[in-house]
């Protein structure tokens, strides 16, 4: 009995120790503009930065070109946005699970770091250039 206890915990140790173990973190910097989608009440944004460090942001909306995005809820920022300023945030992306690309294999979780500019303006949007529109 104890032996094939032992060996059923070396297999056990093995098939967890082979599998694809995966924990990744991705920085996303987003700018968010001064005012909001009006049907839904979402973000208009730009994401201007994402890679594996926190990014180095310099304030040039043009660079980032024309397109926007719209996201709905951002937990964490949503209490805090006013209206007519604009701001640059910091999400923190984790992907956790198997390393498998097939969606749903994964948990992602997602935490809002903080602001990292923030300033009273008007964000012009050309409505043609709205990616998402809910």
């Amino acid at each position: 009995m104890k032996k094939t206890f032992h060996i059923a915990a070396l297999l056990g140790l093995l098939v967890l120790s082979s599998c694809d173990k995966f924990d990744s973190k991705y920085y996303l910097t987003y700018f968010i503009a001064s005012e909001r989608e009006e049907r839904s009440g979402g973000y208009y944004f730009k994401l201007i930065g994402n890679g594996k460090d926190k990014v180095d942001i310099n304030h040039n909306l043009e660079e980032y070109g024309k397109c926007w995005g719209v996201i709905q809820s951002i937990p964490g920022f949503d209490e805090i946005y006013e209206e007519g300023n604009e701001y640059i945030i910091t999400l923190l992306i984790t992907y956790s699970g198997p390393s498998d690309e097939v969606e749903g294999h994964r948990h992602k979780s997602v935490e809002f770091l903080g602001i990292v500019m923030k300033t009273p303006a008007h964000t012009e949007i050309d409505p043609r250039y709205i990616l998402w529109d809910p």
